[in-house]
């Protein structure tokens, strides 16, 4: 993309909503956040935290990072699970394209438009990258959680080298872009807690400083 973008071209991207469910995540939301409000990408955006029952500070740091910044906005997830964050956030949305993304992840400044062109560009139902599941190092403070080493998720580094060269159809994608439907609130809800369903193109990869698995 040119450094220059003309007025009639951001006027015809489609809007991005990003939605990401949070539960005590005090410590990494922040800049999982940060990573969203630097993307390079022109078009207009949002984003959609959808906050569960935190008990470690996170609900006042998002409110906080909602009261300083309109873009993003705190959605109630009562529930607290994933794949209540995600509906709820979804439901939520204003925007055509739907993004979501992880509390753990940090994605790469060009991340939303590559993702958004790639998904116009090959009608494919979901767009997304390969996780770059990265370690982190113990810290002597209680932690909510096990911290595994990045060798137990990572994609090997020749393996993930050779996927970044090339888009290609995939099962699934990390930190998938679709759009939504206009058909239904709902129905678009469900399809996108189902990252895994749906054949998508990888685009880029999104590093991670959790233990998830990354795609096949």
């Amino acid at each position: 993309m040119n450094d220059t973008v003309s007025g009639d071209a951001v006027a015809e991207l489609p809007g991005v909503s990003y939605v990401m469910p949070v539960l005590n995540e005090v410590t990494h939301v922040r800049a999982a956040v940060d990573s969203l409000l630097n993307q390079d990408y022109a078009g207009p955006f949002e984003v959609a935290l959808a906050l569960g029952p935190s008990i470690d500070g996170t609900t006042e740091l998002v409110e906080d990072m909602a009261r300083v910044d309109p873009r993003i906005r705190v959605v109630p997830n009562e529930v607290g699970s994933t794949p209540s964050g995600l509906n709820v956030a979804i439901r939520a949305s204003k925007y055509p394209i739907i993004i979501r993304v992880d509390a753990h992840s940090v994605l790469p400044p060009d991340y939303a438009r590559i993702a958004v062109e790639t998904l116009l560009r090959t009608g494919a139902a979901n767009v997304g990258g390969i996780m770059d599941a990265q370690g982190r190092a113990r810290s002597s403070a209680p932690s909510p959680g096990p911290t595994a080493p990045a060798s137990a998720s990572a994609v090997p580094p020749s393996t993930s080298a050779a996927r970044r060269a090339r888009q290609r159809p995939s099962t699934s994608a990390a930190s998938g872009a679709r759009r939504s439907r206009p058909s239904g609130s709902s129905t678009r809800a469900s399809s996108a807690a189902r990252t895994g369903s749906s054949t998508g193109a990888c685009a880029r990869p999104a590093a991670s400083s959790g233990s998830r698995r990354s795609s096949p």
